[in-house]
């Protein structure tokens, strides 16, 4: 069982509160669509509280990303122990618990037959409608639905039969993330020559800030409130 006596989480900004409120106006299932490192992460744990849920499940796409879950869900619910929380992935196989935190490619196709939860948390969700990672949504069973993504559109139109079914029903929008989010920062690039055993390490760190780059690029590029220019600040 969830012990729901959580501390009160942070003061929730003005689009997370119209967020919550819409996925809840559409019968709880649908997409949040908000730019990396806004605070979408915070309307799941919003959403825990609300709902007060026996079974979570919430997927990732990373380790990284599985483990930050790990470390607020501590933070923000202190009353709920570790061992109620179990991880799925890198040998871990931690299904029985009441809330599960598993990276997307050790659910495929069958993991879940069978299983129920009450509430399923999909982070970073536009990786999902990739054949071999939605079998996990044909496989489990599951109530209520929270999506989010800074790009939940793909290139290869995967994303089409997923948002029909879970809908975007939230778009942060601009002028919150500059008003209320963002703080203004000067991103640097450094080229620099790396040993082999570090380059698979490096490799995922280059994969996050890819990733990272593109959400900026897609949220920012068509303001006017920002400056894209490039500058070479090491000569």
């Amino acid at each position: 069982m969830i012990d729901h006596n959580f501390s009160p989480l942070p003061e929730p900004y003005f689009w997370q509160r119209e967020a919550l409120t819409k996925w809840i106006e559409k019968n709880s299932k649908g997409t949040i669509d908000g730019a990396t490192g806004v605070g979408k992460s915070m309307l799941a744990y919003m959403a825990i509280q609300y709902y007060k849920p026996k079974r979570v499940l919430i997927v990732v796409n990373t380790e990284g990303l599985q483990l930050q879950h790990l470390k607020y869900l501590i933070k923000y619910f202190p009353k709920l122990k570790r061992e109620a929380i179990g991880l799925v992935g890198g040998g871990k196989q931690e299904f029985d618990k009441p809330i599960t935190i598993a990276i997307v490619n050790s659910i495929r196709y069958d993991a879940l037959k069978e299983m129920k939860y009450d509430l399923l948390i999909m982070d970073e969700c536009h990786h999902y409608p990739a054949e071999v990672n939605k079998t996990f949504l044909e496989a489990g069973s599951f109530d209520k639905v929270l999506a989010l993504s800074a790009t939940p559109e793909r290139e290869d139109g995967l994303h089409l039969p997923f948002l029909e079914k879970y809908p975007i029903v939230y778009i942060v929008p601009v002028s919150a993330l500059a008003t209320e989010n963002t703080n203004d920062f000067i991103l640097e690039i450094y080229c620099f020559d790396i040993i082999q055993k570090d380059r698979e390490n490096i490799n995922v760190i280059l994969s996050d800030c890819q990733q990272i780059l593109y959400d900026l690029y897609t949220y920012f590029i068509n303001s006017n409130d920002y400056d894209f220019s490039l500058s070479n600040p090491r000569t």
